[in-house]
């Protein structure tokens, strides 16, 4: 689901990015601020005031005598963290100080009206010594202070801030898109179930106004389309079979007529007639494909081979050659339908060549079912116009040339009703490559095997 959220170009990465980009910026103004206004001034005082307590400990210690200097030393070391050396042991150069040592450098150099020098030493960890000059002397004294003089830490209080407002800012951005997409995506998936032809249940009408209002508005939506759908295949069978009345009186009609009768018009009535039942009978698939049918556990080498078998009976030479066991929870009828349409393709338009029937599972439960002819093929640009209703690559529309333009358009929609992916493909050394995939159920039980590996990629890809 997570990669699904931060997919790239998602509302829910934009969302997120967008809030957590205002609020980090927000933060950074804020830090900015804070240092600029209140930890570089405060910095700056503290190292003022530690730079005279440094000159003023330097000045008491060459105006007192001999025997002071030793109490001296301690009191101002307990009281103050500060201590004076003639000369301290192991003291080395101080390479990219802190700001606040930079402070006190600065301010100290100002006060003694030269340049100094501040150093460490590796015995004395926290410790900071610059050599400062004796008044009135030639000679100079070593001052030391400690690190506990800094007061605050402007750089660690910066990154603590920094790591501190930037996760608090991710998660309060993640929990906010969240909270506002998460509707959107059981919309998403409702739309979804909708356009497939199913009946999702209602979304809850509750949360802000806004998306309560859109999830009443799409329940009333989806209760309307199911309506419209029920109303369409109840009125699409009931047509298709009132016709079937008079159509039957006609035959008998013409089963009546005198032997004098014109022969070839009688034909010809007849001939007709046979047309206008087998439209019918196409338009009765439809409303019955459309119908909810119970799912079953099916094998699906079987159900293949009893297909192809019946389809044999055309003449027309189909290759198959039944794989491993698949059985597969689905629905049979709708299934049988759909390769069977696709066969009857293939043998009307694929010419005098065998057909090609494969049958490919996989690891994953994906199920490729290939249907492969050498016929003209289908141009890419109309390998999607083929899927409509009476559409027909053959323009005169003759039954002697073509079908009726009913049985891909019976094969997608129950494709989509069910879930399963249907394409038409150019095949390479010509012909048509018609690819159905079915994705892997949750009772799916499949053996996995080798054979025939085309088709893979497709019917993954999104």
């Amino acid at each position: 689901m997570l990669r699904v959220w931060f997919r790239r170009g998602s509302l829910f990465q934009r969302t997120a990015m967008t809030i957590a980009g205002v609020s980090l910026l927000f933060l950074a103004i804020t830090l900015a601020g804070i240092a600029y206004f209140i930890l570089i001034p405060t910095g700056q005082r503290s190292a003022s005031e530690l730079a005279a307590m440094l000159q003023l400990a330097t000045e008491s210690w060459q105006a007192l005598p001999d025997e002071r200097l030793a109490l001296f030393r301690q009191r101002l070391e307990q009281d103050y963290q500060i201590r004076i050396h003639q000369h301290p042991d192991g003291i080395a150069p101080l390479h990219a100080p802190m700001p606040f040592i930079q402070f006190v450098q600065q301010r100290l150099s100002e006060r003694l009206g030269e340049p100094l020098e501040f150093y460490t030493t590796e015995t004395s960890p926290g410790w900071y010594w610059v050599e400062i000059p004796l008044r009135g002397h030639s000679g100079t004294v070593w001052a030391g202070f400690h690190y506990v003089h800094e007061g605050i830490e402007p750089p660690h209080l910066l990154l603590v801030l920094v790591l501190l407002g930037g996760l608090f800012t991710m998660l309060t951005s993640l929990a906010l898109a969240h909270r506002v997409l998460n509707p959107l995506e059981r919309l998403t998936l409702a739309a979804r179930d909708i356009g497939s032809g199913g009946q999702p249940k209602p979304l809850p009408e509750q949360g802000p106004i806004e998306l309560a209002e859109l999830a009443r508005t799409f329940n009333q939506m989806a209760t309307q389309v199911q309506e419209l759908l029920a109303n369409r295949t109840t009125l699409l069978a009931g047509i298709s079979h009132d016709l079937r009345t008079p159509m039957a009186r006609i035959q008998l009609a013409l089963a009546m007529l005198p032997l004098e009768e014109d022969h070839e018009m009688v034909a010809a009535i007849r001939h007709d007639l046979q047309q206008m039942d087998r439209l019918v009978g196409l338009f009765l698939e439809i409303s019955r494909g459309l119908q909810a049918e119970e799912g079953e556990s099916v094998e699906l080498m079987g159900l293949l081979d009893e297909i192809v078998t019946d389809a044999r009976r055309s003449g027309h030479p189909i290759q198959w050659q039944p794989m491993s066991l698949c059985s597969r929870h689905l629905r049979p009828l709708a299934l049988s339908r759909i390769v069977t349409n696709l066969l009857e393709n293939a043998i009307r338009y694929g010419g005098s060549a065998p057909i090609e029937v494969h049958c490919t599972d996989h690891s994953d439960g994906l199920v490729v079912i290939e249907v492969l002819d050498r016929g003209p093929g289908i141009p890419p640009d109309e390998s999607e116009a083929v899927f409509r209703p009476f559409h027909r690559l053959e323009r005169s529309r003759s039954q002697s040339t073509g079908g009726s333009g009913l049985g891909l358009s019976i094969a997608r929609q129950l494709a989509d009703a069910n879930g399963y992916r249907l394409e038409l493909q150019m095949r390479e050394g010509g012909g048509t490559r018609a690819l159905l995939a079915i994705p892997a159920p949750a009772l799916g039980l499949c053996a996995p095997h080798a054979e025939g590996g085309q088709g893979i990629e497709w019917a993954r890809k999104d």
